[in-house]
């Protein structure tokens, strides 16, 4: 499992055989530059979801948001 928060990671982990991705709460601090991990909401992570579904013809992912989220955990399947 490797983290990605978007198109062009998820096509590298694709064509490395990477099964499994997570696009997680951290993306608040990696991406949006955010102290902690807590500001960010599920639709700013279903963005980045959204950015990593299209690339993954053999790449599952996972999405996890942090658990004062309003949701706790939520697996997609892309």
């Amino acid at each position: 499992m490797v983290t990605t928060y978007d198109f062009p990671s998820a096509v590298h982990l694709d064509i490395a055989g990477i099964e499994i991705c997570l696009v997680g709460d951290s993306a608040a601090m990696v991406v949006h530059g955010r102290d902690t991990t807590l500001p960010i909401t599920l639709d700013e992570i279903l963005v980045h979801c959204r950015m990593v579904a299209p690339s993954a013809r053999y790449l599952s992912g996972t999405c996890r948001l942090v658990a004062m989220s309003p949701a706790l955990i939520m697996l997609i399947i892309f």
